[in-house]
């Protein structure tokens, strides 16, 4: 039973690896609005703002995927993520 867990485990991590680094509307989206506030806090001199900008944007995926990608050995998406 155990076995079965862990191998699940690994099987939804690769899933969610492998969607972290595809190209999507909503990732560009947020790419879009980050650099907006990250502008705006720049032009108001606002470290706050600027910091909100770093939690808005959404790198987490494709770090994730190059992370994964790599330990995995799945070349394709830690090139993805890299790209991304």
């Amino acid at each position: 039973m155990r076995v079965c867990c862990i191998t699940n485990f690994y099987l939804n991590l690769e899933h969610l690896c492998e969607e972290g680094a595809k190209f999507t509307f909503g990732f560009f989206g947020l790419v879009v609005v980050a650099a907006l506030l990250a502008t705006g806090g720049l032009l108001a001199n606002s470290i706050p703002v600027i910091i909100g900008s770093m939690c808005v944007a959404p790198f987490l995926g494709p770090s994730r995927a190059v992370c994964i990608g790599g330990i995995f050995r799945k070349w394709k998406t830690f090139g993805r993520g890299l790209a991304k």
